[in-house]
C-alpha cells in the first residue's frame, strides 16, 4: 500500500476513537455494570464517589486546576470552590485527654463530667446520626441544612452568635436535666427535680490554657429523703444523681494549662472530673455509680477549692494528683477553707480495638484528709472493659470498689454492671444497661422513724434505657430497686423519667 493511504488510514483510524471513546470513559477493565446504560426513565442520580472526577496528572494534589490530558495547551480549568466543612474547625482540633462519652444536658453528682464531655468533643468527629468525617478531595456537593434533630444545641447556632464566638474560642454550653420519679419504700411518694448548668469556656487566650466558668440551679425535690410513714426511699446511696439542695450556685472557675505532656488546674472544680470516675458508668442515675459514697470528693452538690496536675507517660499511663479543701460548702464558695483532702490516682487506658472508637481503662486511687473527720484514708479500684465493639457500637462491663478506715459509716462499697450502646442497628446511639451498687454499713442510724433497723448493708439494683430522641435530646427511662435503705428492713422501689437537651 502507498506510504500516503497509510497514513490517511491512521489518521481516520485515530478520528474515529476519539469520537468514541471520549476522555473519562471506562478503561478496558470495567466492569459489566459500568457500561450498562441506565434504563430508560430512570433518574441519573449519582453518589458522590461516582459523579465524574477530573482526570489528574502524577503529582498534582486535589483542588488545584488541571489540564485534559488530550489538550495539554487547553486553558486550565476553573479551580472548583472548597466545601464549607473541608477543614476542621478550631473547636475540631484535636486537645489532650480527657474520657467520657455523650449524654446531651446537664450533670450532677458523678456525672459532672461536663469538662470532660467539652474535651471529648473536641477529639472526635461526631457521627451520632450516621454523619462521616468531612473530606476535602470529596466533589463539591452542597451541604444539606441541619434540622432540629440533627443539631449539637436545641437552640441552634444563635443567629451565628455561637458559630462565630467558637471561632474566638469562646464556647457557652447550657445544658438542662429534667426528671419525674415516683418511689418510696413502703408507701410511694412523687417528686420533680431539674438542674440547669452553664458552661462557659475560653480557649487559647494564653498558647495552651483555657479558662472555665460553670453555673448551676438546682431545684425540685429528693426521692431519697425520707419522711413520715415510709414516704421516699430514705437511702444512704441516692438513687438520683442530680437531686440536690434548691440553690444557684458557682461551680466552677478555674484555668487549665497544657506543659507539655503535663497539665496544671486550678481554681474551684469538681473533683470527679479527674478522680474516681468511670466513664461508662457515668451514664447511670444512681449516684454510687458516678462517685463511690465512701469517697469524700468535693462534687456536686459542693464542688471546692483546689490545684490539680497530671502528667502523661507514654500512650496508656497517665498520673493525677490534688490538693481540695476537705469541707467545701457549694453554696458559699467565699468560704475559708476548713482542712485538705489529698487525692493520688493511675489511670492504664486499654487502647481501642482496630475499627473501634473506644477502649476500657483502670483506675486505682488513694485519699487522706488532715482535717479532724474521720475516717482520714481510703482507697479505690475501678475498671471498664469492652467485650465487643464496633465503631460506636459496644458492650461493656465496669465495676467499683472502694475502702475507707476505722470510723466510717460505710466501710467498703463495691458496684458493677454491664452496658451496651447501639444493640439495635436502626438505633446506634441508645443505650441499655443493669447494674447493682452495694453499701456495706458498719453503723445503722435509725433516723427514718420507720422502727424497725439493723441491716448491715444496703444494696441497689439499677435498670436503664436511654433513648436517643435527636443529637441533642435523650429520654432515659430508670428503675431502681434498694434493698435495707440506709439498714432498714423492707426494699425501696423508685422509677424516674429523665429528659436531658444541650441548649
Amino acid at each position: 500500500m502507498p506510504r500516503a493511504h497509510v497514513h490517511t488510514a491512521m489518521a481516520s483510524l485515530v478520528l474515529l476513537t476519539s469520537v468514541a471513546v471520549p476522555a473519562g470513559a471506562a478503561p478496558r477493565d470495567a466492569t459489566p455494570r459500568d457500561l450498562t446504560p441506565p434504563a430508560i426513565g430512570a433518574p441519573l442520580a449519582a453518589t458522590p464517589s461516582e459523579l465524574p472526577a477530573t482526570t489528574r496528572h502524577p503529582g498534582e494534589t486535589p483542588g488545584e486546576p488541571t489540564k485534559s490530558r488530550r489538550d495539554k495547551g487547553s486553558k486550565r480549568q476553573k479551580q472548583a470552590p472548597r466545601s464549607p466543612g473541608s477543614q476542621a474547625s478550631k473547636r475540631g482540633r484535636t486537645r489532650k485527654k480527657t474520657r467520657i462519652r455523650s449524654g446531651a444536658g446537664a450533670t450532677g453528682k458523678g456525672g459532672a463530667a461536663r469538662e470532660r464531655q467539652l474535651l471529648r468533643q473536641e477529639r472526635r468527629v461526631d457521627v451520632r446520626r450516621g454523619g462521616t468525617a468531612p473530606d476535602a478531595t470529596a466533589p463539591n456537593i452542597p451541604a444539606r441544612e441541619p434540622t432540629w434533630r440533627d443539631r449539637r444545641h436545641l437552640t441552634g447556632s444563635w443567629w451565628g452568635a455561637r458559630t462565630a464566638g467558637e471561632r474566638q474560642g469562646f464556647i457557652l454550653e447550657p445544658g438542662y436535666a429534667v426528671e419525674a420519679g415516683v418511689g418510696g419504700r413502703t408507701k410511694p411518694r412523687a417528686g420533680l427535680t431539674g438542674l440547669l448548668d452553664i458552661v462557659a469556656t475560653w480557649h487559647d487566650p494564653w498558647p495552651g490554657g483555657h479558662l472555665t466558668v460553670i453555673g448551676q440551679f438546682a431545684h425540685g425535690s429528693n426521692l431519697s429523703l425520707p419522711r413520715a410513714g415510709g414516704s421516699g426511699v430514705g437511702d444512704v446511696q441516692g438513687v438520683s444523681n442530680i437531686a440536690g439542695p434548691t440553690r444557684a450556685q458557682l461551680s466552677g472557675l478555674w484555668w487549665h494549662q497544657e506543659i507539655g505532656p503535663a497539665w496544671i488546674r486550678v481554681g474551684r472544680m469538681d473533683a470527679n472530673i479527674g478522680f474516681a470516675a468511670l466513664e461508662l458508668a457515668a451514664e447511670l442515675l444512681q449516684s454510687s455509680f458516678g462517685v463511690p459514697p465512701n469517697i469524700p470528693l468535693p462534687t456536686w452538690p459542693d464542688p471546692g477549692w483546689g490545684v490539680v496536675s497530671g502528667v502523661k507517660v507514654g500512650r496508656a499511663l497517665e498520673f493525677e494528683a490534688a490538693v481540695f479543701e476537705a469541707q467545701p460548702r457549694g453554696g458559699d464558695p467565699w468560704r475559708r477553707p476548713e482542712g485538705a483532702l489529698l487525692l493520688f490516682e493511675a489511670t492504664l487506658n486499654t487502647l481501642a480495638r482496630a475499627g473501634s472508637s473506644r477502649g476500657g481503662a483502670v483506675h486505682a486511687g488513694v485519699w487522706g484528709r488532715g482535717d479532724q473527720a474521720n475516717p482520714r484514708l481510703g482507697a479505690w479500684l475501678m475498671a471498664e472493659e469492652p467485650v465487643w465493639a464496633d465503631g460506636d457500637r459496644f458492650v461493656a462491663l465496669f465495676g467499683q470498689l472502694s475502702m475507707t478506715g476505722a470510723g466510717a459509716t460505710i466501710p467498703m462499697y463495691g458496684g458493677g454492671g454491664i452496658i451496651a450502646q447501639g444493640l439495635w442497628v436502626r438505633r446506634p446511639t441508645d443505650i441499655v444497661s443493669v447494674a447493682f451498687a452495694h453499701a456495706r454499713l458498719a453503723t445503722v442510724t435509725p433516723s427514718t422513724g420507720w422502727g424497725s433497723v439493723g441491716n448491715k448493708h444496703e444494696t441497689a439494683l439499677e435498670v436503664l434505657y436511654k433513648l436517643s430522641l435527636a443529637a441533642s435530646l435523650n429520654l432515659a427511662l430508670d428503675l431502681q430497686w434498694v434493698r435495707n435503705p440506709n439498714g432498714a428492713t423492707g426494699t425501696g422501689k423508685v422509677a424516674i423519667v429523665r429528659l436531658t437537651t444541650l441548649l
